[in-house]
């Protein structure tokens, strides 16, 4: 088929449609965000969809030569694009990234971390159901401090998708900083165990967390698999 956003949507919804039917869940979330993505305001033309997919490199490995360029991408995606959801919630999450990752001149950090509210907010008042959407919200939720809301989105990204590797390890994630390792790392190792190739931040807190217990052994290892991309 020519490759079009429109069309790898199209064909991603009909092959969605044929795994929900055989698994009984013909109405099930993969339908639902098939549909939402296909409304003709959110379908991005394709420089925008390979900005997403480039922001997504960036996240696997925080690799600072990739930040740069994808940030300029999306920068673009989001002038180019205006309406479509996932382009602004990436934004935002980038954004965040050059304050918490210190990548900002002196003096620049608030007004930074506020564009990345605003593109995030931005993102859900497009597509409140989006799971992008409402992971963005709950990242730089959270590095305002603002923990309640933060998790509330994130508990709602994961009822919209409970499979969702990195829904899963974000909420994980979360948790576990402030102390709830229990749940946390529960969550994290449900989205290890749901990932084909996990990215090696992933098993960064379990590290912390057997090496806080004086499992060594257990710790070394989370941390030796940390250490890859």
């Amino acid at each position: 088929r020519p490759l079009t956003p429109g069309n790898l949507l199209d064909l991603q919804a009909e092959l969605a449609g044929r795994i929900a039917s055989t698994l009984g869940q013909a109405y099930g979330v993969v339908n639902t965000d098939a549909g939402v993505r296909l409304r003709a305001s959110a379908v991005p033309s394709m420089p925008t969809y390979q900005c997403i997919l480039r922001a997504y490199e960036y996240r696997r490995t925080f690799a600072v030569d990739l930040y740069g360029p994808a940030v300029d991408c999306l920068e673009a995606a989001v002038r180019r694009d205006p309406d479509y959801a996932d382009a602004w919630a990436m934004l935002g999450w980038l954004k965040l990234d050059a304050v918490r990752f210190d990548l900002l001149p002196e003096g620049r950090a608030e007004s930074v971390l506020e564009a990345a509210r605003t593109a995030s907010a931005r993102a859900v008042a497009l597509a409140p159901d989006s799971v992008r959407a409402l992971q963005a919200l709950s990242v730089v939720s959270f590095y305002s401090g603002d923990y309640a809301a933060a998790e509330r989105a994130q508990r709602q990204a994961l009822a919209l998708n409970p499979d969702d590797p990195e829904t899963l390890v974000q909420l994980g994630w979360r948790l576990a900083v402030r102390g709830e390792f229990e749940e946390g790392l529960g969550y994290v190792r449900r989205a290890i165990d749901r990932s084909v190739n996990p990215p090696g931040w992933y098993y960064q807190l379990i590290a912390v967390h057997d090496f806080m217990q004086g499992d060594y052994a257990a710790a070394l290892a989370a941390a030796e698999q940390s250490g890859r991309n």
